[in-house]
C-alpha cells in the first residue's frame, strides 16, 4: 500500500510493526527464532520493507539503525544455524538464498561478502543435490519444489543484476525446475498435489498463493523463454521479482497437447492442452 498507492500511514505502520517485533522478540529468544529458515525468510522481508517504505520518510536515523541491526542479526543467526545436516531439504535452501540475498543486496556492509559467499556456496551445491536433472526435487514434493524455485529464481535475477556470476550447472539445474513446474501447471495456475506440501511461499507475490504463475513468469524473463510465457501470461505478481521486465511469450497462444514422463521421480503426465 505504502509503494503501490503512495500511502505514508501504511508505511508509518509497517515501520511501527518493526519497533514491536524487536522490541518483543529479542535475538535467540522465543518461537520467532525457532528455526533458522523462518529468520531467513524473515530476513528477506525485511529487506522488502525497507525498500517499499524508505520514500515516505519513516526511517530516521533511530528506526534506520534498528532495521539494520535486525538485519545483521538475522543473518549472522542464519549462518550460524544452517539446517546443514546429512539429509538436507528445502529449509537449507530458503536459509543459504537469504544469506545470498542480504550479502549481494547490502555490499557495503562488512559481513556481506561472507554472506554471499556462504550463501551462494550452499544454494547452489543443494540445488544440484536436491533437484533432479528432469527439474522435480527429491521431497517428491510439487509444493515444496516450487517453494524453492521462489528463492532459486530470486537470487538468479538479484545475482544477474549485481554481475555476479552463478554456475552454469546450478543455473541449467534451475532452469529444469521450472521447466517441470510450467508443464505440470494446471490453467489456474496452481500445481497438481504430489507429495507433502503446507502450501507455503518464500514471498507471497500474488493474491493466491497457491497460484504459481508469478514466480514461473519471473523464471520466463530470467531465462528468456517464450514458451513458459505462453503459459504463464502477464502474471501481475511476477512484477516484485522483475522490476516490471516484459515477459517473454505472454500475449502467444500456450503450447498444444503433449505427453511426458519424468522417470526418477515416476510421474507421468498427458495433456490435451491448456
Amino acid at each position: 500500500a505504502s509503494w503501490l498507492r503512495g500511502d505514508a500511514g501504511a508505511a508509518k505502520a509497517a515501520v511501527e510493526e518493526l519497533a514491536r517485533f524487536a522490541a518483543q522478540n529479542p535475538p535467540g529468544f522465543g518461537i520467532a527464532w525457532a528455526q533458522a529458515q523462518e529468520v531467513a525468510l524473515r530476513a528477506v522481508a525485511l529487506l522488502w520493507l525497507f525498500h517499499l517504505t524508505r520514500g515516505h520518510g519513516v526511517f530516521d536515523t533511530e528506526r534506520f539503525s534498528l532495521w539494520l541491526a535486525l538485519l545483521v542479526v538475522h543473518a549472522e543467526f542464519v549462518a550460524a544455524n544452517l539446517s546443514d545436516h546429512p539429509v538436507t531439504h528445502n529449509h537449507l535452501v530458503s536459509e543459504a538464498g537469504a544469506l545470498a540475498l542480504l550479502g549481494i543486496a547490502l555490499p557495503a556492509l562488512p559481513a556481506a561478502a561472507r554472506w554471499r559467499r556462504l550463501g551462494a556456496r550452499v544454494l547452489w551445491r543443494e540445488i544440484a543435490k536436491q533437484i533432479d536433472a528432469e527439474g522435480i526435487s527429491g521431497e517428491h514434493s510439487t509444493h515444496y519444489s516450487a517453494f524453492e524455485l521462489d528463492t532459486a529464481i530470486a537470487t538468479l535475477l538479484l545475482a544477474e543484476r549485481a554481475g555476479m556470476a552463478v554456475p552454469v550447472a546450478a543455473r541449467a539445474r534451475v532452469g529444469a525446475m521450472a521447466d517441470a513446474a510450467v508443464a505440470l501447471l494446471r490453467a489456474d495456475g496452481t500445481l497438481p498435489p504430489i507429495g507433502d506440501t503446507d502450501s507455503g511461499r518464500a514471498w507471497r507475490l500474488g493474491i493466491d498463493p497457491l497460484d504459481r504463475r508469478d514466480v514461473l513468469a519471473a523464471a520466463a524473463v530470467t531465462f528468456g523463454r517464450s514458451d513458459w510465457g505462453a503459459v504463464t501470461g502477464d502474471a501481475p505478481g511476477a512484477f516484485w521479482l522483475t522490476g516490471g521486465r516484459a515477459v517473454p511469450g505472454a500475449a502467444g497462444a500456450a503450447p498444444g497437447g503433449f505427453a511426458r514422463r519424468f522417470e526418477a521421480a515416476g510421474i507421468g503426465l498427458a495433456r490435451t492442452g491448456r
